[in-house]
């Protein structure tokens, strides 16, 4: 299962890299209209209240083709984000590569440009505000307003994570961590494991798993990377999932077979210094780690579990027919997944207002 990147954006600002990390920055949401008045000393009556409209980044964009396939999502605020997709090209021959952006909040979608290049190369899409986004495949792209236009970002590639937050990009590339400003420039080596299992980005801070020893390591961009040793035994990968108040979540996990994995679970309230076990979620393979306030999610390759009991116990908040290939939180409500769901051949999107709770089919 592809890691969600997360959204870019996730709640207080987290953004997990994908494979999997969320997460999704923090993103600033859309600006909402200010009401201002203007005071007159006189007896006249004041002009009535005006209101600012927020500045509309991005192209306004097309109807989205019919058939549209989506792959990859990615959320600045609870109203604006993007889908990466597939649908059949114009002409009827093969497939082109489709992006649909939304203003708000999933009830309508429009096409916008998407990079020139074969969908089946294409993997993730994630946006680090209305400006500044990034799509992997074999190459990474890059857009600095809106989507309008897309270019190649020189020397990168073999990207396998993509999560942007507090104004810069981080990939995890051939196992290493690398950054570069979100609204441009050359990507440099960061410190972190010598071999990224897989990684969160919470604001600046990174949290990486290591693939060799089972340890997480802290740190940030051309900052020191500090050590977290971890309950996790020989052969079980680390999987963090953070928030800023010190609370974190971890999953060791390995030895797949047969569509399971063993799975452990354990709580820290100290940022990783000192760890607790508590449940065990599904055994399912594959794992996401996504917290709100409102619950901690687990998305696995057929399920999302949820937990809202400190992580004593779990239950199912999705399931699916064809298999989970990405999903993630923007925030405490704001959930979405892409996978196979009912008897429809092709993947479809579903997103949640509610946290976790219900989902709906997005309607392209």
């Amino acid at each position: 299962m592809k890691r969600a990147l997360c959204l870019l954006v996730l709640v207080a600002a987290c953004s997990h890299g994908t494979t999997k990390a969320t997460p999704t920055p923090t993103a600033p949401p859309d600006a909402s209209p200010s009401a201002t008045a203007s005071a007159s000393p006189s007896a006249t009556p004041t002009a009535s209240p005006t209101r600012t409209a927020a500045a509309v980044v991005g192209p306004a964009g097309t109807k989205v083709p019919s058939g549209f396939r989506p792959q990859s999502a990615t959320f600045v605020s609870a109203s604006t984000g993007w889908v990466l997709g597939a649908s059949s090209c114009p002409s009827g021959a093969g497939s082109c590569d489709v992006i649909a952006r939304t203003r708000d909040g999933g009830a309508t979608w429009r096409a916008v440009p998407a990079p020139k290049t074969s969908p089946d190369h294409l993997a993730q899409i994630r946006f680090a505000d209305q400006t500044n986004g990034f799509v992997t495949g074999d190459q990474l792209w890059a857009t600095h307003d809106g989507g309008a236009t897309w270019k190649v970002v020189p020397g990168v590639a073999d990207v396998g994570e993509l999560a942007a937050a507090a104004g810069r990009v981080w990939i995890n590339s051939g196992g290493r961590l690398r950054s570069a400003p979100v609204a441009g420039g050359a990507f440099v080596s960061e410190g972190g494991p010598a071999q990224t299992n897989t990684f969160v980005l919470h604001g600046s801070q990174v949290v990486a798993g290591s693939a060799d020893n089972g340890s997480l390591y802290v740190g940030g961009h051309a900052a020191a990377f500090t050590v977290r040793k971890t309950p996790c035994a020989a052969g079980l990968g680390a999987v963090p999932g953070v928030t800023g108040n010190g609370r974190w979540l971890l999953v060791c996990s390995g030895g797949a077979g047969l569509g399971h994995e063993e799975k452990h679970a354990y709580r820290s309230t100290d940022s990783g210094s000192t760890w607790k076990a508590v449940g065990d979620p599904p055994q399912l393979t594959g794992s996401d780690l996504y917290l709100t306030s409102a619950g901690d999610f687990v998305f696995d390759h057929q399920e999302v579990a949820v937990s809202r009991n400190a992580d004593r116990t779990w239950s199912i908040a999705l399931s699916t027919d064809g298999g989970l290939s990405e999903g993630g939180f923007e925030s405490a409500s704001l959930g979405y997944c892409i996978g196979g769901f009912g008897s429809s051949p092709d993947q479809t999107m579903k997103l949640s207002r509610d946290a976790g709770r219900t989902w709906k089919t997005v309607a392209f």
